[in-house]
């Protein structure tokens, strides 16, 4: 321990005064310095290395380390390598869980919000209890914590709940004729390339489905469009088909289609008429 004042105490440590204190290794080379420059004040001194936090368990034993500053900045827990600029870790030898992120209440007493992390995905937490979760497929969870089996147990978002909170909710707020849209689209190309159609090409469809006692898979009707004609440049014939499942049947039924020419046909597929 060395003192850059000449004001030193008797004893080690007893009555040491004076505008800082150093800490050095036996290389005579600082390391740590506690600095009254108006202000409390810890510095690392040794260039390159990280200013590193231990603990000991309640129950004794070796010294674990819980925190550390690396000499870029970063802030690390429960950890020894650096990763972006606040990297948190799950506890020691526990390689299911990940990073975990608490904001308590003001006597630390109650949990308000978390994230964490596990090999599952990521959990966003709030009340105690998980909110909405980013699994390990990419698929985003309202309301449950795994994809569940429904028609489209792979979809990117899935929502449930008990109540009427089971809703999507969308609302244009302006002073204007203008109304909120919901899209769905096609493209015979990968992301991002806008590969054209072909006459025939489902281009969206929405399901209603039961569970049946053992899954969410079979729908009893659907409302689908599809491409009624050859499609070009800013041309895009289409077609409405409502389709309806029999009692005792899996597949559903076309019962009624609005074509491209405005026919609307029922129970039948073709008709030189304006309506059947």
């Amino acid at each position: 321990v060395y003192n850059t004042s000449s004001n030193v105490g008797t004893g080690l440590f007893a009555g040491l005064q004076g505008a800082e204190v150093q800490i050095r290794d036996l290389g005579s080379s600082e390391c740590l310095k506690l600095a009254a420059n108006g202000q409390a004040s810890l510095y690392s001194l040794k260039a390159g290395d990280p200013m590193v936090f231990y603990t000991t368990p309640a129950g004794g034993g070796s010294s674990i380390e819980r925190f550390r500053i690396s000499s870029g900045g970063q802030f690390i827990f429960n950890h020894d390598s650096v990763g972006s600029t606040y990297d948190f870790n799950g506890p020691s030898g526990d390689n299911n869980w990940g990073g975990y992120l608490r904001l308590n209440s003001n006597n630390g007493s109650t949990v308000q919000a978390e994230i964490r992390t596990s090999t599952g995905g990521m959990f966003f937490g709030y009340g105690g209890s998980t909110r909405l979760t980013i699994d390990s497929s990419g698929r985003l969870l309202i309301g449950q914590t795994t994809a569940l089996s429904s028609y489209a147990p792979n979809a990117k978002f899935q929502l449930s709940a008990t109540d009427g909170t089971a809703s999507i909710s969308v609302t244009r707020w302006s002073n204007n004729s203008s109304s909120p849209y919901i899209n769905l689209g096609k493209s015979r190309g990968g992301i991002g390339s806008y590969t054209i159609v072909q006459n025939g090409d489902r281009l969206g469809q929405i399901n209603f489905t039961g569970a049946d006692g053992s899954d969410l898979q079979n729908h009893s009707a659907s409302i689908a469009a599809y491409v009624d004609g050859t499609p070009g440049s800013n041309d895009m014939p289409g077609r409405l088909v409502f389709a309806t499942a029999s009692d005792s049947g899996t597949a559903e039924t076309e019962r009624l289609r609005i074509d491209s020419s405005g026919r609307v046909l029922i129970g039948g597929i073709s008709s030189s008429s304006s309506a059947k």
